[in-house]
């Protein structure tokens, strides 16, 4: 050891990074914190969390980072379902609400928010329930109050005899940063009833002047010609500095698609989409042709959110038959989804199945092929970059009155998957989680929080939630093991074990049923179980070490 003076070719005197990272600053390793201490997932409680104390419907957020002003627009069951918009200020663990504004005395349906830093300021949309639900967008400045003001209306025409969907029933807008606009994005009626994704790009005229904007041409995503199949949900891929977004391919079978939004001002690309590998659904409403689920909605769920360099999906895997987590990168404007090809078999990286995990704890008691009121009450997806964690979120049965549960989930390239601990009780009555995804990321109490927004199924009010998803990779109390949907072929007792993530182990040796000593090894990455090669001698009580390319076995008895 003390002749070494070289790794990988550098004089050992003269390295001064770790993972490309100065040593003096190194706060991260593999894009994951150093904690100086252990904290386990928690839920915090808010002062004036609720925003509003009607029937706060169709809701969205946006958060602006010039005047820290966090925004809720929803359409107001208490007032006549007027679309309404509220500002609140943060400051430690209290939100500071001002006053609601009304964005004009017409019922509405779902809407959007968003802010555009650009310009500093607000977007927000509503469909309009007397037209067809064609949407009306508005800029709007931020005023003492603090309560957004100015406000300046475009309006969508109607497409001709047919109506706009009310898709997402969360947020529709997103600002985009590498475009400098806007992106308005719904389920629109084509050549049948709401069966077209379509993006529309928003941009301001002349903040110099008002606040006037324009709804320009759009650009259809996905068109499948059958009636309410339409689905599609955006988010912002800091990392490849693009809009992104997933929706539900219709051939056969089913399999849920990604793509990159390019393009600037009114100008929008959405380039060539890649299919994930599995059978898998996001919605269908009208057909399901391509489905093993006869009827299936996720589309007024938060779907879709980017942390720690990877966009992380909410999916249904048919292939697994439950929920799922998985995700996918971007390079330029092409994505590609997670595959482990560390055995070659390029199967998507992807959680266990959710419900199989928790027990059908977190899925409105387990119902899969839902219908009714409990499609409505399904997962939230929600991020933290100051974590680099996920936090999902869910009901714990069918009663209105049941419990919203809360679990954080880690993501790392080598190990996939991990959710942190077991779940959380984080409000005591199922929420529509339509509220969109807000991760604030400067430093404060709030960069280690991810904001939940939601509003009682069957009840009034609407509320702001916060969870932290926790430091470190020790599970909190009370965790669970992972859950597989594998098995091994051949079941085996005191057999040995080597491997370094749950994408990439192996079991050898051992004794089966009958108590004969075994040679066989069986590997398993992360999805399923196959054959690997036999070690020299049959033998139980054995340990091993290393990877499944390069490992060692040693002692047993013969």
């Amino acid at each position: 050891m003390a002749d070494i003076d070289k790794i990988n070719g550098v004089d050992v005197g003269d390295i001064d990074k770790v993972d490309g990272v100065d040593k003096g600053d190194i706060n991260t390793l593999h894009s994951g914190e150093v904690p100086a201490s252990q904290t386990n997932p928690s839920v915090s409680a808010l002062t004036n969390y609720q925003f509003d104390s009607g029937n706060a419907k169709f809701g969205a957020m946006a958060y602006s980072p010039d005047d820290s002003t966090l925004g809720v627009a929803y359409c107001d069951g208490g007032n006549s379902s007027y679309p309404t918009v509220r500002l609140g200020t943060l400051s430690g663990t209290t939100i500071t609400w001002g006053d609601e504004v009304v964005c004009e005395s017409a019922a509405c349906g779902p809407m959007g928010l968003a802010y555009d830093t650009n310009v500093d300021r607000y977007v927000v949309a509503w469909q309009v329930s007397a037209s067809g639900n064609s949407p009306k967008v508005a800029g709007a400045s931020v005023e003492s109050g603090p309560v957004i003001g100015s406000l300046q209306t475009s309006t969508l025409a109607r497409v001709s005899g047919k109506g706009d969907g009310k898709l997402p029933e969360g947020n529709m807008c997103i600002f985009d940063p590498a475009g400098s606009r806007t992106l308005l994005y719904f389920a629109r009626s084509g050549s049948h009833n709401m069966d077209q994704d379509d993006i529309f790009p928003i941009t301001f005229d002349d903040v110099s002047s008002d606040n006037s904007v324009t709804i320009n041409t759009a650009t259809t995503v996905s068109n499948s010609g059958i009636n309410y199949t339409a689905a599609m949900t955006l988010a912002y891929d800091a990392t490849a500095n693009r809009v992104v977004g997933i929706f539900q391919g219709r051939g056969s079978p089913y399999k849920v698609n990604a793509f990159v939004v390019s393009g600037t001002g009114t100008t929008v690309t959405a380039n060539t989409a890649v299919e994930y590998a599995n059978t898998s659904i996001m919605c269908h409403n009208g057909d399901s042709g391509g489905s093993s689920l006869s009827r299936h909605r996720l589309d007024n769920a938060q779907l879709l959110v980017h942390v720690n360099g990877v966009n992380h999906c909410l999916i249904f895997d048919d292939d697994v038959d439950d929920y799922v987590l998985t995700g996918f990168t971007v390079s330029g404007t092409t994505p590609t989804w997670s595959a482990d090809d560390s055995t070659g078999s390029s199967l998507p990286v992807k959680s266990n199945g959710i419900s199989a995990q928790f027990g059908n704890a977190m899925n409105y008691g387990g119902g899969l092929d839902s219908g009714g009121e409990s499609e409505y009450a399904t997962y939230g997806l929600f991020a933290n970059s100051g974590r680099n964690r996920l936090a999902l979120a869910g009901p714990a049965g069918t009663s209105d009155s049941d419990d919203m549960l809360v679990v954080g989930a880690n993501y790392a390239s080598a190990t996939g998957y991990n959710f942190i601990g077991n779940y959380l009780t984080f409000h005591s009555e199922s929420l529509h989680l339509n509220y969109g995804d807000v991760d604030i990321n400067n430093n404060s109490w709030y960069s280690k929080h991810a904001l939940i927004a939601g509003q009682p199924i069957d009840g009034d009010g609407g509320y702001i939630l916060a969870f932290d998803p926790g430091v470190g990779l020790r599970a909190g109390n009370a965790g669970v093991f992972s859950v597989s949907q594998a098995s091994l072929s051949t079941a085996r007792s005191r057999s040995g074990g080597l491997g370094t993530s749950r994408l990439a182990s192996l079991t050898c040796g051992g004794q089966n049923t009958s108590g004969t000593k075994l040679t066989s090894t069986e590997e398993y990455n992360g999805s399923t179980v196959v054959a690997g090669g036999n070690i020299a001698t049959a033998k139980f009580a054995l340990a091993g070490c290393g990877t499944i390319t390069a490992g060692l076995v040693v002692a047993g008895t013969t």
